[in-house]
């Protein structure tokens, strides 16, 4: 368990989810306010009006996440 706590303290935010149709996100050390752009795969755009940013935010003494700004999505390239 002290591991685990220390691992938070150097890298506090948790490992970005995955989205469909995204390129997988790399894993590495991210802080809190640090930002993430997803990119849609090959073949794929994002729809207009949706975002591909997300955020790490701390909410409370022991939760970190990743905030989305606008739900992305990822349509097919015609």
């Amino acid at each position: 368990m002290l591991i685990s706590l220390l691992d938070n303290i150097g890298c506090p935010c948790p490992d970005i989810p995955s989205r469909d149709l995204t390129t997988p996100p790399s894993r590495e050390c991210r802080q809190i306010n640090s930002t993430f752009r997803y990119s849609c795969v090959d073949g794929y755009v994002r729809k207009a009006g949706t975002s591909n940013r997300v955020k790490c935010e701390k909410h409370s003494f022991d939760t970190d996440t990743w905030i989305r700004l606008m739900l992305l999505h990822c349509l097919f390239k015609e």
